[in-house]
């Protein structure tokens, strides 16, 4: 009877029939396999094991050592494999609170860009003022139409600036939670379903980042839209020439004439 096992090496093994002799460490390497586990990833390991064992001794003659060294193999496997699993869940784990951080800066940027809105036009304001008083001009006349003019676009520019901020904002949460998506699509043929959702918390992290998020943005805008409406009646109100309340007197005369 000729046998050949392919193993990490191959091993050629012939023998008369009336040769062959009971081995029970063969008996318990087969019951090892199927004992429990993954029988393939322990066939696999036996067979390697058996094949360096076979170099130097026949078949046959297969002793507990060689038991003893499959099962301690496939204990290290199961190690490494225990190992590779944690670093995964680690490294997903860092993915998300990386996600979860960016979302969290782009959020706070719009706060930051309505103080140094508020900033630059309260800057303008004063620069205003400052030129008024070194040209000896009466306070009363500082906020004159031209001035009036000139404050009022910037106001406008405000408006667009403020379009302009809150769509870039809305924009890179949109790419972060896109992201989010494709980090867990590209788990799904790696992981369990019950490891994605142990792993991203069943999605509650990132939902109720969204809501305070959508709740940081709409207290933002709202502070941002009341303070350049306040301004724009406190400029309209001390203007010798104010423009806005004309042109709106102009819009219902329209309509009532």
């Amino acid at each position: 009877m000729k046998l050949q096992i392919m193993g990490q090496r191959s091993v050629d093994y012939v023998c008369r029939l009336n040769e062959i002799t009971g081995n029970q460490v063969l008996y318990k390497i087969y019951d090892w396999i199927y004992s429990g586990g993954s029988s393939i990833d322990k066939a696999i390991i036996a067979r390697n094991i058996i094949c360096l064992h076979c170099k130097y001794e026949p078949l046959l003659n297969l002793d507990e050592k060689v038991l003893s060294s499959i099962q301690s193999n496939y204990n290290l496997y199961l190690k490494d494999n225990v190992g590779q699993y944690l670093e995964l869940k680690n490294k997903v784990a860092e993915f998300i609170s990386d996600i979860v951080s960016r979302t969290g800066e782009y959020a706070t940027e719009l706060l930051d860009k309505f103080k140094a809105n508020v900033i630059a036009i309260f800057g303008f304001l004063f620069t205003v003022v400052i030129a008024g008083i070194v040209s000896d001009q009466p306070l009363n006349n500082i906020f004159t139409k031209d001035i009036t003019v000139i404050l009022e676009l910037v106001l406008v520019g405000s408006v667009v600036y403020l379009f302009i901020c809150y769509g870039q904002s809305k924009y890179q949460m949109n790419k972060v939670y896109e992201s989010y998506e494709k980090l867990k699509k590209s788990y799904d043929k790696i992981l369990t379903e019950d490891d994605i959702q142990e792993c991203f918390q069943g999605d509650h992290l990132i939902s109720d980042m969204k809501k305070t998020i959508g709740k940081s943005e709409k207290i933002y805008l709202f502070l941002w839209v009341v303070f350049l409406l306040v301004l724009l009646v406190i400029v309209e109100y001390i203007s010798e020439a104010p423009v806005v309340v004309p042109f709106l007197k102009k819009i219902v005369g329209l309509f009532y004439n």
